[in-house]
């Protein structure tokens, strides 16, 4: 299929066979995260490499790590990696990143699976990298503190649902440092909260990320968040 492969400027993406597509609200993610130092970083359930990748263009000092449950969304991961200008500096591997090997990360990224059983839908595959019983906002804080021992964490969630990570986050000992909510469109509610957390207190920074304006273009604001991705648009 034709969409099968995404070019960005400086990589592509193919996501021959996987569950999810590239979306609007990852892309944005990608550009929204900070590492701030933290060059080492691991990416749970990075589905066909996207978050590494945009974060491996920015960063030229970060080693990703990637893990993904799904077969054959980890093979696409790893082959959009061997193509990429940043192969060095990026891994995959299949498996459930709750059954990871235990391991100190500077930061952890995540866009986890955020629906609930009743959203299911006809495509296995598609409801596996959305459906959240595999990983479960509990389960997720406290591998991001237990497991992987991380000083950040960064993710993508819904603005429905950004209270309860936080307050799963803040019993693992983080602090809400960046919060920023997503309009996929103007006069639209939020859909989509990013956020950032750290080990160390910081005061609060929110802010509100406007896609689309009424007449349904993008807005000048996030073409310059995402203009080192997209190609011409």
């Amino acid at each position: 299929m034709a969409n099968d492969l995404f070019r960005f400027q400086q990589f592509e993406i193919n996501q021959a066979g996987c569950g999810m597509r590239i979306s609007e609200d990852a892309v944005c993610f990608g550009a929204w995260c900070e590492l701030n130092g933290c060059n080492k970083v691991i990416d749970i359930g990075a589905g066909t490499g996207l978050l590494s990748l945009m974060i491996a263009q920015r960063f030229p000092e970060a080693q990703i790590d990637a893990i993904e449950l799904d077969e054959i969304a980890a093979k696409r991961c790893q082959e959009n990696f061997q193509a990429s200008p940043f192969t060095k500096r990026l891994s995959c591997s299949q498996g459930d990143a709750l059954n990871a090997k235990k391991q100190k990360y500077d930061l952890v990224i995540c866009n986890p699976p955020f629906f609930h059983e009743g959203s299911r839908t006809q495509d296995a595959k598609r409801d596996l990298a959305r459906n959240s019983e595999w990983l479960t906002f509990d389960k997720l804080a406290s591998a991001v503190n237990n497991l992987f021992q991380a000083n950040s964490a960064q993710f993508i969630v819904p603005e429905l649902r950004h209270e309860e990570l936080s307050s799963l986050m803040r019993a693992e000992g983080y602090h809400l440092k960046r919060h920023s909510r997503v309009f996929a469109k103007a006069n639209k509610r939020p859909h989509r909260s990013l956020l950032h957390f750290t080990k160390e207190p910081k005061a609060l920074i929110e802010t509100e990320i406007l896609m689309r304006s009424e007449d349904n273009n993008y807005t000048a604001s996030y073409n310059k968040l995402c203009e080192g991705f997209y190609l011409r648009r």
